[in-house]
């Protein structure tokens, strides 16, 4: 009876060791075929490691899914691809070109050219029109209208708010290269005008400086000088002001009388003594 006993003992024994060995080569296999490298202190694995290995692997469905968020520690994810699905991870990449493709930009007029500076985008180019100098009435900013035009046929004896083309005066009351050297500014000349688009951009008038040092707008894309219309007596029209480009094209004579630009200048300064009377003031258009 002891006889069998005992082998049934041992014949347990041995069973219960070959599970125990399969199991033990199982977790043997694991972690030396595997690209396992826990930094236990001895630089090996210790008998407590084993009871931490769920914090030392991703614990995934056993596919491709990821069941706990992940935490990277500092750590960089690095050689994503540019896909841009809805809910895929993104590149530095791809968001520095979508940020770039939605900033946007600014646009500018080109007073005085029908073109735009280095790779600026031409929009369209034609001349400027304005308010007839002797009337008191009707808009007061000019515009650069595209040529060619497009428009409509009204009766003659429609009221409009009529537009003149924009040009120069004819009297010294200009810019011109007899006062700067550097202008092409010439008298009673159709002004011509572009409409640009820089893209990424900023822009402004810099009013009273032929420079660009405003920190971050650096970008000089023309400089001139301020012009309006001109406080004499008969003349009533109210313009804005804008920047007439003295790199100007003075290709085209026009008649003495339209929408007239002339210089703008200081008059009185009522003791801002660094305002200079009598002098025409210069302009920039800045961008970032």
């Amino acid at each position: 009876m002891k006889k069998y006993v005992f082998f049934i003992f041992l014949f347990c024994l041995v069973i219960g060791l070959y599970c125990l060995s399969g199991y033990f080569l199982q977790c043997v296999s694991a972690v030396t075929q595997g690209d396992y490298n826990r930094p236990a202190p001895g630089g090996g694995i210790s008998v407590e490691d084993w009871n931490f290995l769920d914090e030392d692997f991703l614990l995934t469905d056993g596919v491709n899914s990821v069941l706990n968020d992940l935490d990277m520690n500092n750590n960089r994810i690095i050689n994503l691809d540019s896909g841009n699905g809805q809910k895929n991870a993104a590149s530095k990449e791809y968001v520095d070109n979508g940020i770039s493709a939605v900033q946007g930009g600014d646009t500018y007029i080109n007073w005085g050219r029908a073109g735009c500076a280095g790779s600026d985008i031409l929009l369209y180019d034609g001349y400027g029109f304005g308010n007839e100098y002797s009337n008191s009435s009707g808009g007061d900013n000019p515009i650069c209208i595209q040529e060619p035009f497009d428009g409509e046929m009204l009766s003659s004896g429609a009221k409009a708010d009529g537009v003149f083309p924009l040009m120069t005066g004819t009297s010294a009351i200009l810019p011109t290269n007899m006062i700067d050297p550097s202008s092409t500014i010439d008298r009673q000349r159709f002004i011509k005008c572009a409409v640009c688009y820089r893209p990424n951009s900023a822009c402004f008038i810099n009013q009273g400086t032929h420079n660009c040092g405003v920190p971050g707008f650096g970008n000089k894309i023309y400089d001139g000088y301020l012009t309006g219309e001109v406080n004499y007596p008969t003349h009533y029209a109210s313009t804005e002001r804008y920047c007439l480009n003295r790199n100007f094209d003075a290709s085209i004579l026009a008649p003495d009388w339209g929408a007239i630009w002339y210089g703008a200048r200081v008059e009185e300064n009522f003791g801002l003594s660094s305002y200079e009377t009598k002098k025409f003031i210069k302009c920039s258009v800045c961008c970032n």
